[in-house]
């Protein structure tokens, strides 16, 4: 009698799972933000870009318009920066030349999170040492956060409040990528292979 009970509550068991399995459980709510490969984060829906007044590496203003029109490459850095931007731009460099043609379709940008430091033409003499195609903007610190954090990053100026004349800059070290409407569409971890980059803006281009 009891073996029966037992018999008879494992099918019942057995039944109700049965049934949930059919009936199945709803995916997961798709997150606005997915990793296609790694190293390489998919935004959809884009993130806006919030307005700056920077000057780029001729002394020119620069505005939010600046990235629209086109597809944009950025990174944030500062010309004094030991090891991250020198690797950054390197890549940048790699970026570009494996594009071929296809990189006149695309803007490499650079912007300077150590405006103090980095004005228009020390900027502009870093940046021909990679390559005399990238652009930089520097600036107020103020206008500098703002853009940084409308892109998930931020800095930290290790100056001890402008006492040291040499310091370093703490900061996100993740590259862009702008569509022409002048949105943030992919990030970028620092460190991933130029390739996949590659793969990933063409992708885009030819889009």
């Amino acid at each position: 009698m009891i073996m029966n009970r037992v018999l008879k509550s494992a099918a019942i068991l057995l039944i109700a799972a049965l049934l949930l399995a059919g009936c199945g459980t709803p995916p997961p709510a798709v997150p606005p933000t997915m990793t296609s490969s790694p190293g390489v984060t998919n935004i959809d829906p884009p993130l806006p870009i919030v307005e700056f007044n920077l000057l780029d590496q001729d002394g020119i203003e620069t505005h939010l318009s600046t990235f629209q029109g086109k597809y944009t490459l950025i990174a944030f850095g500062y010309t004094h920066c030991p090891d991250v931007c020198p690797v950054t731009l390197g890549y940048f460099k790699q970026v570009r030349i494996l594009l071929g043609e296809e990189s006149e379709k695309l803007n490499f940008f650079f912007v300077s999170v150590d405006g103090a430091r980095d004005v228009p033409a020390r900027m502009k003499e870093y940046l021909s040492l990679f390559d005399p195609s990238f652009q930089g903007m520097s600036g107020e610190e103020t206008q500098v956060r703002a853009l940084i954090r409308s892109f998930g990053g931020d800095f930290n100026i290790r100056d001890a409040g402008g006492l040291r004349k040499d310091y370093l800059v703490e900061h996100t070290a993740s590259s862009y990528l702008v569509n022409p409407e002048g949105q943030i569409i992919v990030k970028y971890a620092y460190g991933t292979a130029p390739e996949l980059v590659v793969e990933n803006i063409r992708a885009r281009i030819k889009g």
